[in-house]
């Protein structure tokens, strides 16, 4: 998001050109190049090793953007700020925006706890809760995007499969999407 609070969505860092369209490629992608905040925890222990980036990575940066985006639709973008903010570590100055992601002192990878208590507020939010669209969005979000492990996050098939259930039930009933609120003061 820039400073005007508006949403801008690029993959120009990582992009180039393929001799073939990415679902016929077989190999992962070889560049070793992110943006940090986004960045999958596999990415660090990949490069030293010499890894490839395998596909679910990007799951892992699509969950973390996916996550900033309904924070800013729900709240606003001072919000995002407060919420990029919580997840910075002191001893990193390259981490501006903070990780999604934290190395515990016995080297275990965890959520950071500011991306669960974001989580957790926007479930407590009337537009995230019950059976509405963004809280199908949340919960895809949290339980096939933001994983630790690899394996355990969704493949992009998958993903799009759910991203158009979610879509195709929206234009099917505007409750789902525009909750109504009932007022029981009056």
């Amino acid at each position: 998001m820039d400073s005007r609070g508006r949403l801008i969505l690029a993959d120009v860092g990582v992009s180039k050109i393929h001799r073939e369209i990415t679902s016929m490629r077989q190999d992962p992608t070889n560049c070793q190049q992110s943006t940090v905040t986004y960045e999958a925890p596999e990415a660090q222990s990949d490069q030293r090793e010499g890894k490839p980036r395998g596909r679910r990575y990007d799951m892992w940066s699509l969950g973390c953007m996916f996550l900033e985006f309904t924070v800013w639709l729900v709240f606003d973008y001072s919000t995002v700020r407060s919420f990029r903010k919580s997840r910075r570590t002191r001893d990193d100055p390259k981490d501006a925006f903070g990780s999604f992601f934290v190395q515990t002192s016995d080297n275990l990878i965890q959520i950071h706890s500011a991306v669960i208590e974001a989580i957790g507020h926007l479930r407590g939010h009337p537009l995230c809760s019950g059976d509405t669209a963004l809280a199908d969005l949340i919960q895809l979000i949290q339980d096939h995007l933001l994983q630790v492990d690899v394996q355990a996050r969704t493949e992009a098939p998958e993903l799009l499969k759910r991203l158009e259930s979610i879509i195709h039930r929206a234009e099917q009933d505007g409750n789902y999407l525009y909750p109504r609120f009932v007022d029981n003061n009056g």
